[in-house]
């Protein structure tokens, strides 16, 4: 009994020990919060989130491809060539800024009466610069004129041979808006024809009289037009 007492002791003293020096230990402070103190588990680049972007809303552009906020587009008659009876339409489009496209055409399938008349088909598509808008105020341009023709006066018909007419002109407009859609054009061309026809007599069946070519150089636009904007 007297070395199992010992032996006892001992062990307890064995056992007391670490208890006491655990106990006496001081306890480790910090200021930070308990949240700062705590590492991830995963912190790797991918898992971050990132900042929300701020997206601006879409603003609709009226501007098109070329830069036009509203293209001008309109059709014409000349009054002037239909009190003629030489009928005629006309589209012009814009397709710059400053600058349009137009093209005419003319047509008089009949005549005045057994003494004068005019027959034609004719083309005189052009380019204008306007100083303003397309559709306002003044403005310069250039056309090309391609046509056929049979026309009679008095004793003699002359009819296109070969070829039509071809030429070229510069041209002056002055267009005032009217109200509504609708607007006024006074115009007025010079340029260069050239033309080659045949002469008969003015009767059924005439005879064939010469063949004839010439130049012109001199009005080839002059008018009124009514137009309106489409």
């Amino acid at each position: 009994m007297k070395y199992v007492n010992k032996l006892i002791i001992a062990l307890s003293g064995l056992i007391a020990i670490p208890m006491v020096g655990y106990a006496q230990m001081p306890r480790v402070q910090t200021s930070a919060p308990a949240e700062k103190t705590t590492v991830p588990v995963n912190n790797t680049p991918e898992q971050k989130q990132a900042p929300a972007k701020i997206t601006k809303p879409t603003e609709k552009s009226d501007k098109s491809s070329n830069g036009l906020q509203e293209r001008y587009m309109a059709v014409k008659t000349n009054i002037a060539y239909d009190a003629l009876a030489v009928l005629n339409l006309s589209y012009e489009i814009q397709v710059a800024p400053k600058w349009s496209v137009e093209i005419p055409v003319m047509w008089s399938l009949w005549d005045w009466n057994t003494d004068k008349g005019l027959r034609t088909v004719t083309l005189q598509p052009g380019v204008k610069y306007c100083f303003n808008n397309p559709g306002q105020g003044h403005a310069i341009g250039a056309d090309f004129i391609a046509g056929w023709f049979n026309m009679r006066y008095n004793e003699k018909r002359y009819q296109d041979c070969g070829r039509p007419m071809l030429g070229a002109s510069l041209n002056y407009s002055y267009t005032l808006p009217i109200g509504r859609g609708w607007a006024a054009e006074f115009a007025l061309g010079v340029g260069y024809v050239n033309m080659s026809y045949n002469t008969y007599y003015n009767i059924d069946n005439g005879a064939w009289i010469s063949k004839n070519q010439r130049n012109y150089f001199g009005p080839t636009r002059i008018g009124i037009s009514l137009s309106y904007k489409l």
